[in-house]
């Protein structure tokens, strides 16, 4: 029996950068979900620390990767060098401290908790990123489409079929729209460590007061 399998010559898919921060959004709140709120802020710290290390270290990095293998990533490669270098190091801090704190396992205020933060983070994480990226992303991404040749079809006319990936929106008005949210976002983080501090010292020194 002969299976004739027919696919399109050209597919089409479009990218939202709105559509990614909604998706970064859901994935870390599940992360946070699962692994509880101590691995979500390390995952904070992690997405914090990926973004230092690509703002300050990208420059030098580079200066040494091209002394050190012969490979530049000067000049337009920067800015997909930084970005590059953020993903890797957050992804490196996160995997490190999950392997370390354990999972928590709270009630329902901590999987709320848990499930906040890890929003938090995954908002974070998209505005971090096109602050780094958003000017390479609108130069060297926002107008182009990438095709990918999948090969012949199974078939007999040896047909192939082209994946074509159009970019919807541009990084610099997307991360001006979003990026408001971020100083609200970091503010409401401040209001939140801030409450917990204060009621944990009130409590302490009521302890205090009433053991004396």
């Amino acid at each position: 029996m002969n299976i004739n399998i027919q696919l399109p010559s050209e597919i089409h898919l479009t990218v939202d950068f709105m559509v990614l921060t909604y998706v970064s959004i859901a994935f870390f709140a599940l992360l946070g979900l699962v692994g509880g709120w101590k691995r979500t802020i390390a995952t904070l710290a992690g997405i914090s620390f990926g973004w230092l290390v690509a703002l300050k270290s990208s420059d030098f990095l580079i200066r040494l990767i091209r002394f050190v293998l012969e490979v530049d990533f000067s000049g337009p490669r920067t800015g997909l060098f930084q970005i590059g270098l953020y993903v890797a190091s957050m992804v490196m801090v996160v995997v490190t401290f999950h392997n370390i704190i354990e999972r928590t396992r709270g009630d329902r205020r901590d999987k709320l908790i848990s499930l906040s933060l890890g929003s938090v983070a995954g908002f974070l994480f998209m505005v971090l990123l096109l602050d780094l990226g958003r000017d390479w992303i609108a130069t060297y991404v926002n107008n182009w489409a990438l095709s990918l040749n999948l090969g012949y079809n199974f078939d007999s006319t040896g047909a192939q079929t082209v994946i074509t990936i159009d970019f919807l929106n541009n990084a610099v008005e997307v991360y001006n729209r979003i990026g408001n949210g971020q100083v609200l976002i970091l503010l409401a983080i401040v209001a939140i460590f801030w409450h917990g501090f204060l009621f944990s010292t009130i409590a302490r020194l009521d302890e205090k007061l009433r053991s004396v």
